[in-house]
């Protein structure tokens, strides 16, 4: 039986001998942009587009963006905010973006390696994706441990 959200994963637009050269050259542009918060007015940081909670409400993920980039991609940063007393850690892999109205799922490419944040610490982590059509404007973003799901999150440009 075929799911009701149609998986799209990014594919590599380069010849497969070029891939593991662009691959290299995209993820260290990802994350240089991602750690200098390339793209986002000054205190943009500090106020998040949409966050979700663990039920016991000591984690908290924050969505600080998710901004078109090069090559029909798109880039979403969030940050884990630890107010708890133990570690916390979240795989970026399994983040989704979500297009409710055209009923795709949409998995990450290239992703951070992980997101430990440490009590009282924010932790910033980001994933790229294939991007949604461009006249998707919103998607929801899941993230599978123990969060809820964060609707109408905006695709910028």
């Amino acid at each position: 039986m075929r799911s009701e959200l149609e998986q799209v994963r990014p594919r590599a637009a380069c010849d497969s001998r070029d891939r593991p050269r662009a691959a290299s050259r995209l993820a260290a542009w990802l994350v240089a942009a991602a750690s200098a918060g390339i793209g986002l007015p000054a205190g943009a940081q500090d106020k998040p587009l949409g966050e979700a909670r663990t039920p016991d409400g000591k984690i908290r993920v924050e969505v600080l963006s998710l901004k078109r980039i090069e090559g029909s991609l798109v880039t979403l940063r969030w940050q884990i905010v630890n107010d708890g007393s133990a570690n916390f850690s979240m795989t970026p892999g399994n983040a989704r973006l979500i297009d409710l109205a055209g009923r795709r799922q949409y998995e990450p490419g290239l992703y951070s390696t992980q997101c430990l944040s440490k009590p009282d610490e924010r932790t910033p982590c980001w994933a790229t994706f294939a991007a949604p059509p461009s006249a998707t404007k919103t998607v929801a973003v899941q993230f599978y441990e123990q969060f809820e799901l964060v609707i109408g999150i905006p695709v910028t440009d």
